[in-house]
């Protein structure tokens, strides 16, 4: 499966994900395993695979996380040496290799494209980071199409292309003429990066989805015990 996700790319880096690890708690809890072990496991298995399949660790990148910090000295197990930051880079971390994704959260409905474009260009420039993700809660079709992702990650793409700074004007010309190249037609151009869905409408779609996804989860790692009980009439 991880070779078949590569293939299609050129990129070196493989982002492993880790903030399952914060939700699956309460299904752990709920089915007494314990949580330490079972996740180190995971882990272990996930180093021998990358080793097998000739994946450095310098080129693993995993979600920032509370229980873990790359220089740190810990005993828990965790493949992978690129920390991924959502919001902002501790000060003690900043000669470690990361990516980051701050300020890129499709999930703000008020986001236009130059807004992305601009963020993009400056993180573009800072020497340290290895790569700048665009943070999207799913894939699914619907909401792929409610927030715009499309035209978001175009305004991403010209912000880490264009060398010469653009004005907003200079920006929404080029902006127009690659969602036409790209052949994103109908609204893409006027909506400007902006989400079709309303702020009420995502926070529900978002809400509904990660419920789907805890209770996934959840049914994945508990099981269902029945036990044979006597009729009244046979107790008698």
């Amino acid at each position: 499966v991880i070779e078949e996700l590569q293939a299609p790319f050129n990129s070196p880096f493989l982002h492993l994900g880790y903030d399952e690890r914060e939700e699956s708690m309460p299904c752990l809890r709920e089915a007494r395993i314990d949580a330490d072990m079972h996740f180190d496991s995971i882990e272990r298995k996930l180093m021998a695979l990358m080793t097998v399949l000739g994946i450095s660790s310098r080129h693993i990148v995993r979600w920032e996380s509370s229980e873990y910090t790359p220089s740190s000295l810990m005993s828990r197990q965790r493949s992978g040496l690129v920390t991924h930051y959502h919001r902002s880079i501790p000060k003690n971390e900043t000669e470690m290799p990361f990516f980051i994704s701050t300020d890129l959260q499709f999930a703000q409905q008020d986001d236009d494209a130059y807004k992305i474009y601009q963020v993009t260009r400056r993180y573009s420039s800072h020497q340290k980071v290895l790569g700048i993700l665009a943070g999207t809660v799913e894939l699914g079709p619907q909401a792929w199409n409610g927030r715009n992702v499309e035209g978001k990650l175009v305004a991403m793409a010209i912000g880490a292309a264009t060398i010469e700074e653009l004005n907003e004007e200079e920006f929404r010309s080029l902006y127009r003429k690659t969602c036409e190249a790209l052949g994103l037609e109908g609204d893409y151009s006027d909506l400007y990066g902006k989400a079709r869905w309303s702020e009420p409408q995502w926070q529900e779609q978002l809400a509904n989805e990660r419920g789907q996804r805890v209770n996934s989860t959840c049914q994945r790692m508990t099981g269902i015990f029945q036990t044979r009980v006597p009729k009244p009439s046979i107790l008698g």
